[in-house]
């Protein structure tokens, strides 16, 4: 890899980085201007990778699709709460790892687990989610 390469690649992440950062910063989670800064950074092909044994598991993809998943994680899930943050990247990927907290509507069962996404990107467009619970189980 060249030098000048190089510095692209450090400007593609550290320009990644930045843009989970600010949308981690917007709060609720989930609310509209967090969508509204989302969408912006969405590839129209996004996909998003969910554990199988949840009950919203499977893979998203698109736009709309995505938006349904986020709808039926609030329908699913009370006081969800994201914290202990910390995000890493290098070139196309961001990882984030936090500790999510939530209540189940159906069960009453409150629950705190370590957890762990991966954003891909391309051409600073959002084309990838795959996310890992520590104990889906737990959550599902």
């Amino acid at each position: 890899m060249s030098d000048k390469s190089a510095v692209a690649a450090d400007s593609a992440a550290d320009k990644n980085l930045a843009a989970v950062r600010h949308l981690f910063s917007l709060t609720p989670i989930f609310g509209e201007r967090f969508w509204k800064q989302l969408e912006s950074m969405l590839h129209p092909d996004v996909q998003v990778h969910e554990p199988d044994s949840l009950p919203y598991g499977g893979t998203w993809k698109g736009v709309a699709r995505f938006k349904k998943l986020t709808t039926l994680l609030a329908e699913h899930w009370l006081d969800m709460d994201f914290t202990e943050i910390k995000f890493t990247a290098g070139e196309d990927l961001v990882t984030i790892s936090f500790q999510f907290s939530a209540t189940g509507k159906k069960t009453g069962c409150s629950f705190s687990m370590p957890f762990l996404e991966k954003w891909r990107f391309e051409d600073h467009k959002l084309v990838e989610i795959s996310a890992f619970y520590w104990e889906d189980r737990k959550s599902g």
